[in-house]
């Protein structure tokens, strides 16, 4: 029997001059194959539609209905679409400098960007939603899971996550590398 090799974590962690720099890949696994599914069946369904509203002798009333339909059919199928590209080659890139936090959420070179600035954030942490007994809570912990983010700060009165695609390990070493640097780790 061969002995597991530990892992060497997700993130890929860059000191600059100025902080720290670090580039986390979009997890695969489940959520992708499931997307990719659902993506080549809503094409296929699409097209179909499409060649059918085209080619059928349906009155003025039924195609204004089917117009509408298409558009909406259309715009959840945009959407999965934008859900799957972010899926095969997503990445977070998160900069911390002396004087803000950078966070940016990027497929090739289109994404987005949020800065906030180091003096407002407060109690940055890995952040723990605490289990719940209830059905949907659990399916909302599961989507906050995923999509929402392993480290947590105040910012104001909200709260902002990010880091989507890293275990606890992973945040617990990155808070210990921005605290040796320090920044607002756990400051209240």
């Amino acid at each position: 029997m061969s002995t597991e090799k530990p892992s060497e974590g997700r993130s890929i962690i860059e000191k600059t001059p100025d902080g720290l720099r670090v580039v986390i890949p979009v997890k695969k696994g489940a959520v992708l194959s499931l997307l990719l599914t659902f993506t080549f069946i809503w094409f296929l369904l699409e097209v179909g539609y499409i060649n059918e509203l085209i080619n059928s002798g349906l009155l003025l009333d039924s195609r204004i209905f089917s117009m509408f339909w298409l558009l909406g059919w259309t715009a959840i199928g945009v959407y999965f679409g934008i859900l799957t590209i972010w899926s095969v080659g997503g990445r977070e890139i998160i900069t911390f400098s002396s004087n803000s936090l950078l966070i940016e959420k990027r497929v090739i070179n289109l994404g987005t960007k949020k800065q906030y600035s180091i003096n407002d954030i407060k109690n940055l942490r890995i952040y723990s939603s605490g289990l719940s007994p209830f059905p949907m809570d659990r399916m909302r912990e599961f989507v906050d899971k995923e999509l929402g983010g392993k480290l947590s700060f105040d910012y104001g009165i909200g709260t902002i996550r990010f880091a989507s695609g890293i275990n606890e390990v992973d945040a617990k070493y990155l808070l210990d590398e921005l605290n040796s640097r320090g920044l607002p780790v756990g400051k209240t």
